[in-house]
């Protein structure tokens, strides 16, 4: 990992992006569907925006690969956490631009805790990518 002090920061993006993925995203009535629901549709139904769904397996995927590459100071983590966080907010910017909720409601009011913690996660992960959101080392404190 290329700049100090951003392996934890990267370590909790990509945990906290991979436990969202699972939590609910949308709540309509008493159903409530996780990002894996949704990740899931487009092999199970016909729907109509179905392209942006498949782009959802992209989450954990690079997720995953971040928390690994972060754990054990391989290769590029902070652009694997970056590209995981992009694809979300992505996913998430097209479906409040193009989708509508549940009964011709607005997407908003449907969200569920889970995505709102996702997309705050996906911001933290970019900002952590780009190198502005790192722990301080101790010989960053010391020049302090």
């Amino acid at each position: 990992m290329a700049a100090r002090g951003a392996r934890l920061p990267a370590i909790m993006c990509a945990a906290l992006l991979i436990v969202t993925f699972f939590l609910p995203w949308i709540q309509a009535f008493a159903h409530a569907l996780s990002g894996f629901d949704m990740a899931l549709m487009p092999l199970t139904e016909s729907i109509r925006y179905a392209g942006p769904l498949y782009a959802l397996w992209l989450v954990p995927l690079f997720s995953l690969l971040a928390l690994l590459f972060a754990l054990f100071r391989w290769g590029p983590a902070r652009l694997m956490i970056g590209l995981g966080g992009l694809v979300l907010l992505l996913v998430f910017a097209y479906f409040l631009v193009m989708g509508q909720g549940i009964g011709g409601t607005s997407p908003v009011q449907t969200i569920g805790f889970g995505l709102w913690i996702a997309v705050i996660s996906a911001v933290a992960a970019l900002l952590v990518a780009v190198g502005i959101l790192r722990v301080p080392t101790a010989k960053t404190l010391k020049a302090a």
